[in-house]
């Protein structure tokens, strides 16, 4: 894989943080250790001062390793990882990921400004213009909340300048992948007492890494953008504001798979292949979308913060709303064959509003309190096409069932016992009847709600100049209502089959 990157500089960028990764050193060694701050306790500290298993990278270093998205961190911190499931994404650190259970929050959470993103998909969220990222190992429930069991991934975006400063960065990748990805910022005083940054980012991917054979095209190809404004402003000596507002799109046709096992699908011509070649895709027509998955969905997140200072400490106040929709469709048999297809769509709005005061770290005894409310709500629906019996070109049911039991009949088997001819049985009994085993769908519909109210505390003692003892404490209430159906449906329809769904077969 080659790439080609060119980059402009509006103008000197002296104001940049500039920092690096901290790295253990053995005893005695001498080694120059360049400063980066850190929020992973909800205040500004120096990276060495946190007691907590971190691994800090800074903007630049992120800029010049060429990470394009939230998932590549992995190549800089060890034991991470975020898996983009074609149904749902995981995000895993030291092995602790939650499932795909849609009315569920991920365990290993994200924060962006102190804003919090629970869901998995949010994970896909444009990765713009990051000042620092945090990842946080091992359970962070004091300060972050109850779901961060497996730690949590704090981001804090590049704050606006008040010199003018710029960036523009061109990545064309080919040789294999034909992509170019657009981004930068803009950032500078826009008064005496205000400063504004807009970034921005556009990708566009014209040729994936796979090539899918049964269309005939490359996948995954597709586009994304997001585009991020944000106003910081000097109220007075003690007071500070920051608003920002994103919004961001994306556009994604194919899944990154291969065949590499032909297996059963060696009767459809199908041969082993090998990480760039693909065969899947469907004949039917409801089951055929084309290539073998599409992505597509659309976000926005606004954040008001303010912070002012009083005698002793810091009072912080966050408001902020979250929003996104998708619709996703996947091939989910994976294969040549016409057997299943599944559709997905989320509609999900989030508000939070967080208040806390953290006291200055001058003394031996430094302490933060504050309290957290969210209400959110999510719309899921999921929709799967069961296809069969009948064309020939699905591994149906009662095929699969016949050839296992013809074949355990060859090796001798009894049918009246054999497992597959005893559910090949059940499957063909209905045949020529109203009950006979066909062609469905499955609609499963989640309205849910939630809604949670935390207080919290963690007070810091530093016994001596080595050693710090810490207190913490979280009280969470949290509410989940929902309303739930699942419910047969016509083949390649959303309208209900009562007979079907209310028959006792």
């Amino acid at each position: 894989m080659k790439r080609l990157v060119l980059s402009g500089v509006a103008t000197a960028i002296s104001g940049m943080l500039v920092a690096g990764e901290a790295h253990s050193q053995e005893e005695g060694a001498s080694v120059l250790l360049e400063e980066l701050v850190v929020t992973a306790q909800k205040r500004e500290q120096n990276l060495q001062d946190v007691p907590i298993s971190i691994v800090a990278l800074s903007g630049n270093r992120i800029w010049e390793s060429g990470i394009q998205r939230l998932d590549e961190l992995s190549a800089l911190v060890p034991n991470f990882s975020i898996q983009q499931d074609p149904i749902g994404d995981k995000i895993n650190i030291r092995g602790v990921q939650s499932g795909n259970n849609a009315g569920l929050e991920q365990s290993v959470s994200t924060f962006v400004d102190g804003v919090y993103r629970g869901r998995g998909t949010q994970s896909r969220f444009s990765f713009l213009d990051p000042g620092v990222v945090e990842v946080l190992r091992g359970p962070q429930g004091t300060l972050f909340g109850k779901n961060t069991i497996g730690g949590a991934i704090n981001i804090t975006t590049a704050a606006p300048t008040e010199e003018f400063e710029g960036l523009i960065d061109v990545t064309h990748t080919f040789d294999g992948v034909e992509a170019t990805e657009v981004k930068g910022y803009l950032s500078g005083s826009i008064s005496e007492k205000s400063r504004a940054r807009v970034a921005f980012m556009g990708r566009d991917v014209n040729e994936g890494w796979v090539f899918n054979e049964f269309y005939g095209q490359d996948e995954p190809t597709g586009d994304e953008g997001t585009v991020r404004l944000s106003i910081a402003s000097s109220l007075s000596d003690k007071t500070e504001i920051l608003a920002k507002i994103e919004h961001g799109n994306w556009d994604q046709v194919g899944q990154p798979f291969s065949t590499l096992t032909a297996g059963p699908l060696a009767a459809f011509g199908i041969e082993d292949a090998n990480f760039e070649r693909a065969t899947i895709g469907s004949v039917n027509p409801v089951l055929d979308i084309g290539a073998a998955g599409l992505f597509e969905g659309q976000t926005t997140e606004g954040m008001f913060k303010i912070t002012h200072d009083l005698e002793g400490g810091t009072l912080t106040a966050i408001a902020a709303y979250s929003e996104y929709d998708f619709d996703r469709k996947c091939d989910c048999d994976f294969s040549v064959a016409d057997i299943v297809r599944f559709d997905d769509e989320e509609d999900f709005e989030q508000v939070s509003l967080e208040l806390r005061y953290a006291s200055d770290n001058e003394g031996p005894f430094n302490y933060i309190f504050g309290g957290y409310y969210q209400d959110n709500e999510l719309l899921a629906i999921g929709d799967a096409q069961f296809n069969t019996r009948g064309s020939g070109r699905e591994l149906a049911v009662d095929t699969l069932l016949g050839a296992g039991c013809a074949g355990a009949i060859a090796a001798g088997a009894n049918p009246a016992t054999n497992r597959s001819c005893i559910l090949n049985g059940l499957v063909t009994a209905f045949d020529g009847t109203p009950l006979a085993y066909t062609d469905f769908g499955r609609l499963h519909v989640l309205d849910q709600e939630t809604e949670v109210l935390a207080v919290f505390a963690q007070l810091d003692w530093d016994v001596t100049e080595r050693s710090t003892l810490g207190l913490g404490l979280r009280y969470t209430i949290e509410e989940k209502s929902a309303e739930q159906s699942a419910f047969a449906t016509d083949f390649g329809t959303r309208n209900r089959n009562d007979f079907y769904g209310n028959s006792a077969l």
